[in-house]
């Protein structure tokens, strides 16, 4: 009995990690026809796409041990995924794009808008002229790499589009072919770049760190270190040079990184407070306000209007007279700066206007001046 009990186990074991080959004409992941053998691939199984075949995933709970895509000379395997739902697949170890012997054995990826492959390392090619791999990302989707990512192939084509890279693994990436995206996102361990890379959109973690070597001067239009917009400008480590130093995400190297979009979010002053005074000799005005946003230190500018002289100055008037008095918060590392003016209105007293009275009447009304 125990030694069938271990015979049965080791059986199952052997199953978990078959291989299991599609057809060659293909179909949806989640069809048994679409597999040799007639059964659906599991979390245990290696998957090979063969030569010839489109394979599409269909479901968000697709997941294999391992994928092959290009067993075959000269026609191509593809794996693709409906237009439809949030088809996803999980690949807990390497997805090879392209055979990794023989010639001419195409592999391609094509990403749907919706779409998810979550892959545990990457191979995009191998170091072989005649051997080809495409990644397409032109509609959209999501590529997720839980580890190394290699692009050794000289044949293959990696269109970006409009999809997005997330990196969760200390990662070097290859100086050639793999260094544009559109979104990329490094989530957790160190990603170096090994040459210029260009980003629409790039955001960092706060469990992450970005590594540009000497001479890489990288470009992003838009950068998010921690979930907040940043500004534009250069940024790296502290021996970059850059004009915006942060040690938190980016590790210790020389290159630097050019944003070219400032994508901090806004900030908002509302003033509050006592806003009606009674001239009597003292400095008096309003000063007093809510910020969401910066965490910049407030201040009051406060100027002559009318027949009353008064420069801008952040002291407080003492003289009877007109007064518009602005609010004002700086930017700082994740908000944009805001002002409001507490404008006068010229002729009219109104009853619960927002007012200012540093003499015996003078009533303003409150509008927003300007944001930076």
């Amino acid at each position: 009995m125990v030694v069938a009990v271990a015979m049965v186990a080791l059986f199952g074991a052997t199953l978990a990690r078959a291989t299991i080959t599609s057809t060659g004409a293909g179909g949806k992941w989640t069809t048994a026809a679409t597999w040799g053998g007639n059964i659906v691939p599991g979390s245990g199984d290696r998957v090979v796409i063969a030569k010839g075949a489109t394979v599409t995933v269909d479901s968000s709970a697709a997941a294999c041990l391992s994928l092959l895509i290009g067993d075959g000379n000269g026609t191509s395997s593809t794996l693709t995924f409906a237009t439809v739902g949030s088809p996803k697949l999980t690949v807990s170890g390497n997805v090879q794009v392209s055979q990794s012997t023989g010639n001419s054995r195409v592999g391609v990826i094509t990403f749907k808008k919706g779409s998810t492959l979550v892959a545990g390392s990457l191979n995009l090619g191998v170091a072989n002229n005649s051997v080809f791999g495409k990644i397409d990302m032109i509609d959209g989707g999501t590529l997720k790499v839980n580890g190394t990512i290699a692009v050794p192939g000289d044949n293959v084509t990696w269109i970006p589009g409009s999809g997005t890279v997330e990196l969760t693994a200390n990662n070097t990436l290859p100086s050639t072919r793999f260094t544009s995206f559109n979104n990329l996102t490094i989530s957790s361990g160190t990603t170096v770049f090994s040459g210029n890379s260009t980003i629409a959109g790039l955001a960092i973690a706060s469990d992450a760190k970005l590594g540009l070597p000497y001479a890489i001067s990288s470009t992003a239009t838009t950068l998010s270190l921690g979930g907040f917009g940043r500004e534009n400008g250069t940024w790296g480590y502290t021996s970059s040079g850059a004009t915006h130093i942060n040690t938190a995400y980016f590790a210790s190297t020389t290159g630097m990184l050019i944003v070219n979009t400032d994508t901090r979010s806004a900030s908002t002053v509302t003033a509050t407070g006592t806003t009606t005074f009674t001239y009597n000799g003292a400095p008096q005005g309003a000063d007093t306000a809510i910020v969401t946003g910066s965490t910049g230190a407030k201040t009051y500018s406060y100027a002559g209007t009318g027949g009353t002289t008064y420069s801008p100055s952040s002291t407080t008037p003492t003289a009877a007279g007109t007064y518009p008095v602005t609010a004002s918060v700086p930017a700082d590392a994740n908000y944009k700066s805001d002002n409001i003016a507490v404008v006068p209105e010229p002729t009219t007293c109104l009853a619960g206007a927002l007012s200012l009275c540093v003499l015996g009447i003078g009533w303003y009304r409150q509008s927003r001046k300007s944001a930076a």
